[in-house]
């Protein structure tokens, strides 16, 4: 009899660790608290993993995890931030912005590419405006 309860026992212990370590889906959007809008290019890792990935253009993310596992969110210009999971399914996580002016600066000098040259520019196009002068805003 005492073997039936022990033998019981390990096996509601056994049971209740596999519930506890259950992973489910999860999905979620990661915008800028500044303005509300959806923030592409953020990286998103689970801890302690090498399970991670970019944020698509409307900033969304799914990832397989587990409750209470910690979501590291990163990026160049957004002030990085850790998430804990809990039960809920969906997520919507807003971020603070590093520094305005690298951004802005970047976006200003294509701005300028644009007006001089009538071209836009784009990734991979580098070597196109390697040697052309462009005009700053004074």
């Amino acid at each position: 009899m005492t073997g039936k309860i022990i033998l019981s026992g390990i096996l509601f212990l056994t049971f209740s660790l596999k519930l506890s370590a259950q992973q489910k889906s999860i999905e979620g959007t990661i915008t800028s608290k500044e303005d509300g809008s959806p923030i592409s290019g953020i990286i998103v890792m689970v801890k302690g993993s090498h399970q991670g990935l970019v944020t698509a253009d409307d900033g969304h993310f799914d990832l397989i995890v587990s409750e209470g596992d910690t979501i590291e969110l990163s990026s160049r210009y957004f002030v990085s931030r850790d998430v804990v999971v809990g039960s809920d399914f969906r997520y919507t996580i807003d971020l603070d912005e590093k520094n305005s002016e690298k951004r802005t600066g970047y976006l200003n000098i294509r701005s300028e590419i644009l007006k001089n040259t009538g071209e836009e520019i784009s990734f991979g196009s580098s070597k196109k405006y390697k040697n052309r002068p462009v005009k700053m805003r004074e």
